[in-house]
């Protein structure tokens, strides 16, 4: 899809339902991939841990992107409502159509999240070289899906010379990945039963921008 679709100062209503028919197969892919993951290693692991703190992460993984992909749906349905001519940003359907865009990428990267984080922990308990390897090669899409696409969105509503639409996108941005890396470093700490630390909480957060580089091993 052309990027000036979505910086058009009124997204056409075919694009808008086909973004809602991604946002309902993204919510079935979350519920999936988690769902599976969830049941295949329910009987595994250190019986005396309670299932739900073991499983906290990829819970968390699927409660934001359930959120998220919730978010973009409401988002078009609200596109829907507004008029292109609006003169202010907060009314401004483009807006709230790159914003659901953003929120679909997010959604996607935790979908990820949920269903391989613990594919690559079984795989590596039997070869830590192939976990790290299958990390590694999910990597580039996470980091896709959570930085390089949502920014490059981000420029091209300033280089288009959007620029009060840009500054709401970014901050939109902003406001939804520090969401992301924080409960998920938070999660792990709590499941680590690791008191809390300022900086280590920080290196926590830090860790899950290269998140597929750690799935191979147990926090």
């Amino acid at each position: 899809m052309p990027l000036h679709s979505i910086t058009d100062a009124e997204p056409s209503a075919p694009l808008i339902q086909n973004r809602l028919t991604v946002a309902g197969l993204v919510l079935m892919a979350l519920f999936f991939s988690g769902g599976f993951s969830l049941s295949l290693y329910t009987h595994t692991g250190d019986t005396s841990r309670p299932f739900h703190r073991d499983f906290a992460h990829t819970e968390l993984a699927l409660a934001l992107g359930a959120c998220l992909a919730l978010l973009a749906i409401v988002a078009l349905l609200f596109c829907q409502q507004l008029r292109g001519d609006s003169k202010s940003w907060v009314t401004s359907p483009r807006l709230w159509f790159a914003a659901s865009t953003i929120w679909l990428y997010m959604a996607l990267s935790q979908s990820m999240s949920a269903g391989l984080t613990e594919l690559v922990y079984g795989l590596s308990i039997s070869s830590p070289t192939i976990g790290i390897f299958v990390g590694a090669i999910a990597l580039p899409v996470w980091m896709l899906l959570l930085f390089l696409a949502p920014l490059h969105l981000v420029r091209a509503f300033k280089r288009m010379g959007h620029v009060a639409e840009s500054r709401a996108l970014l901050a939109i941005y902003l406001a939804s990945l520090l969401s992301i890396l924080i409960l998920t470093a938070e999660v792990y700490r709590l499941q680590s039963s690791a008191q809390f630390d300022a900086f280590a909480f920080l290196m926590g957060v830090l860790f899950q921008t290269v998140q597929p580089l750690t799935w191979w091993m147990q926090w």
